[in-house]
């Protein structure tokens, strides 16, 4: 694109012809681009109507998940959470059969395209907190248990300046494989009753200096304690987050605190 000087500002498109600001400067260049309805209708853009649904899978999936976690995603979560969700969702469908621009999205067959991903990735988990842990789930897997043995504070867990405390914080929610439904043309949860049923726990708070002397144990159970069927997943999502004690009252800080996804059963 060129470059656009003028007294006058434009923004916008006259005739074929596009203006538009970036960075300070006037951009003019052409108006390109294959108008909306030959996509929509054309043989020749079948493959990218495909990859469009799919990629709108990938999406719906992603905001599943998101409104599932709605309860830690303030607290832990950085703007990009949204693009890198449907683009791990995007990729589960990449590893199914089935008809192209229709592949279901299986969160439990491609769990591991999940396991490991940062709520932020500019804080991670594994540089704040690197203790042992371990994560259990019961049978009906509706109750998730995190069990973290003694350990010595001072050297497993890095907390930003000016803390005084920090807590783990376990959030644990179900997330539906999703289908495309030919009568809506969109992806749709299989287990609308159950996807983005969520609970969550957290410990007390502890000093950033010192010995965890005694073991540590978080548990959270789903509202209900319903059997997860078999075309759900349940994510489960392990952060730590730091506060400063000011006038014996803790404030939470806002850098530093971290989650990822550490097991899908």
């Amino acid at each position: 694109m060129s470059k656009y000087q003028s007294i006058f500002e434009v923004q916008g498109k006259i005739g074929g012809t596009t203006f538009q600001k970036r960075n300070g400067k006037m951009i003019v260049g052409k108006t390109g681009g294959v108008s909306k309805e030959r996509i929509e209708k054309e043989d020749d853009f079948k493959r990218t109507r495909e990859n469009m649904g799919e990629f709108g899978g990938g999406a719906t999936t992603g905001k599943s998940l998101r409104d599932g976690l709605a309860n830690v995603t303030k607290r832990f979560a950085d703007g990009g959470l949204t693009s890198r969700l449907t683009k791990v969702f995007r990729l589960m469908v990449n590893g199914n059969g089935g008809i192209r621009g229709k592949r279901a999205i299986e969160i439990l067959m491609q769990r591991s395209e999940l396991i490991g991903q940062d709520l932020d990735v500019k804080s991670k988990l594994s540089a704040k907190f690197v203790a042992d842990y371990t994560v259990t789930v019961n049978a009906d897997r509706n109750v998730v248990s995190v069990d973290v043995p003694p350990f010595n504070i001072d050297a497993l867990v890095s907390g930003p300046r000016g803390a005084t405390h920090w807590q783990l914080v376990l959030a644990i929610c179900v997330l539906s494989d999703h289908v495309h439904d030919a009568t809506k043309n969109k992806y749709v949860p299989v287990d609308v009753g159950l996807n983005e049923r969520r609970a969550m726990a957290q410990s007390a708070l502890i000093p950033v200096e010192g010995q965890l002397s005694t073991a540590m144990q978080l548990m959270a159970t789903l509202p209900g304690t319903p059997v997860l069927t078999s075309t759900c997943a349940l994510v489960v999502c392990l952060g730590i987050e730091f506060s400063q004690a000011v006038g014996g009252l803790p404030y939470v800080l806002a850098q530093d605190n971290a989650m990822r996804v550490v097991e899908v059963f």
